[in-house]
């Protein structure tokens, strides 16, 4: 289910990442319009025209993007919701079809079953877990990409401050020897005029009035000088204060990202802590319910033997080889050792025509090729083999709850696990059961199990001779 959920997850997100990126694409054509719409007006309406516009026009892009993807939110949660009771009503059908499966098996399925749930359990809290590290991960790295568009945005806002102030400064140092020698000639004519009207004639007289004269252009060079060291000044000033003004701005705004990076954290922090007592909770509500679920499970075993006494007259001698059976466990482990059991073979066999893989252990044999030749008459075996592989993987590799809740395979592990069945009648399956775990054997089981291994290794090992063999005789019959 969580592996369906995530592929349609994905391709909805693809799908709906998709319809964004075509409507901010049509976001910013209208954006372009309203660029080369205030372009035809007036050069002096432009600047303010385009503000304002800009603005109202951000606005309604704001609204129109959030509404957009709040539908589109609504329409994957729909079809998440239609998936998730789709996968729903086809559990519960499997479920009652797999109902009518269980007799002798029904004790190892149910063991199955809580290893399972134990499992899922735990790997519902980890993909949780995950999922949540995953999100907190992109929210932090959205959140520094934003924090680095809007440093960058300060440092623009604050570099273009930083130029207008310097063109008006450039333009008024420009401008400043020009209105001061107007007004150095304004001042020395009226300073002139002044000598003419109240001064008296003679060369005593003129000679006064070029020392005034002289002193006074003296004074107007002192003030010119301390004109332009006043502008200097003031300039110097003003860009201190806007660089002030800047770096109080980025100081501000970097103490606001790093508050809201750590409130972040705490967030992520809590959650995780919040998943944890979920998971905890969960699996402390799930043990509680498996006293009373094996408590039914022995009620139906006592219930089928009771139909089974009605049905055939007789009672059961000894009930206690039905009911007191010691609970299976690592029913999983055996379950894939099974399967493997059963594809082992053909996952050893080579993809090529004319060659076997044969799988031998290197200490024994030490000087053969990992491929060997195999005669025409074993080519027919190979072909058939391969064919039987092809098929296999057409019809697709099981998933682990197919693996897992197949019949066949708890069927064969039932029968490994309890050693008997409960409707067979014959008297073997009065011997001492064998646990999964194979605690409970004796030592002439180990023996014989020993033995057996021994045997399967032999085997093997003249199975590799022989095909070192046929591979050796290939080889001669190519030379000659």
């Amino acid at each position: 289910m969580e592996g369906e959920l995530r592929a349609h997850a994905k391709r909805l997100r693809a799908e709906h990442e998709r319809d964004l990126r075509h409507f901010r694409d049509t976001l910013k054509q209208e954006l372009r319009l309203l660029k080369q719409e205030v372009e035809l007006l007036a050069k002096e309406r432009r600047k303010e025209t385009y503000r304002q516009r800009r603005a109202r026009l951000d606005a309604e892009h704001a609204e129109r993007e959030r509404a957009f993807v709040a539908a589109l939110a609504d329409s994957a949660d729909a079809v998440l919701r239609r998936v998730h009771e789709h996968h729903r009503e086809r559990q519960a059908l499997a479920d009652r079809q797999y109902l009518q499966q269980r007799q002798q098996i029904m004790r190892t399925r149910e063991a199955a079953l809580w290893e399972l749930e134990e499992k899922q359990i735990h790997e519902r809290h980890q993909l949780a877990k995950r999922q949540l590290k995953d999100e907190f991960l992109l929210r932090r790295h959205q959140m520094l990409v934003r924090h680095d568009k809007e440093l960058e945005q300060i440092k623009r806002k604050n570099s273009r401050k930083e130029e207008e102030l310097a063109k008006c400064q450039a333009l008024e140092k420009r401008s400043l020897p020009k209105r001061i020698r107007a007004e150095q000639k304004a001042r020395e004519m009226m300073f002139r005029e002044s000598l003419r009207i109240a001064g008296p004639t003679g060369p005593a007289a003129h000679e006064d009035d070029r020392e005034r004269l002289k002193k006074f252009q003296e004074n107007e060079k002192r003030r010119y000088r301390a004109e332009q060291q006043r502008l200097a000044t003031k300039h110097a000033k003003a860009k201190e204060e806007l660089k002030a003004a800047g770096e109080a701005l980025l100081r501000e705004l970097e103490q606001y990202q790093n508050e809201k990076r750590k409130a972040l954290m705490n967030h992520e922090s809590n959650k995780m802590k919040a998943v944890e007592e979920r998971y905890a909770l969960e699996l402390k509500e799930w043990r509680a319910t498996l006293g009373d679920r094996k408590l039914s499970l022995l009620k139906i075993f006592e219930k089928q033997l009771d139909d089974h006494e009605k049905k055939y007259g007789r009672p059961i001698p000894d009930r206690s080889l039905y009911l007191d059976v010691p609970w299976p466990r690592n029913v999983l482990q055996h379950v894939l050792s099974a399967y493997q059991q059963r594809t082992s073979f053909i996952g050893s066999l080579s993809r090529s025509r004319t060659s076997l893989n044969l799988t031998l252990s290197t200490s024994n044999t030490p000087n053969m090729d990992r491929r060997r030749s195999i005669s025409p008459t074993d080519y027919r075996i190979t072909k058939s083999a391969v064919t039987g592989t092809s098929s296999t993987s057409r019809r697709g590799k099981l998933t682990e709850p197919q693996r897992y809740g197949s019949t066949s395979n708890l069927k064969l592990v039932s029968e490994k696990i309890s050693g008997f069945s409960v409707f067979r009648q014959s008297d073997d399956f009065r011997r001492e059961p064998i646990m999964a775990y194979g605690s409970d054997m004796s030592e002439n089981e180990h023996r014989q199990q020993d033995r057996r291994g021994t045997e399967k290794e032999s085997r093997k090992v003249q199975t590799g001779r022989q095909g070192a063999h046929f591979g050796q005789k290939l080889k001669s019959n190519k030379g000659r």
